[in-house]
């Protein structure tokens, strides 16, 4: 199930036990988290893909390298490739 159907993306009213509820629900992933944690919604028709590639190893590769120099990002992990260490900001 794709991120945007499984988002309820309308903000919610929460009472404190609601709001200590959510923050403490592990969703399936970070954009749901994010959403639930943060009473937030998500603006999806202006949604931009960052870059395309048909080769996987080398999104894969571009992936890791975009969520590397990202200060700021709702990643769960670092991409699909390991990049060294000496790549970090």
């Amino acid at each position: 199930m794709s991120t945007k159907k499984h988002a309820k993306n309308s903000p919610q009213v929460f009472t404190r036990s609601g709001r200590r509820e959510s923050e403490a629900t592990e969703h399936s992933s970070a954009v749901t988290n994010h959403i639930a944690r943060h009473n937030y919604v998500i603006d999806w028709k202006g949604v931009k893909v960052i870059d395309g590639e048909n080769n996987t190893a080398l999104r894969k590769l571009r992936e890791s390298v975009a969520i590397a120099k990202e200060r700021r990002v709702m990643n769960r992990d670092d991409g699909g490739y390991q990049l060294s260490p000496i790549y970090r900001p």
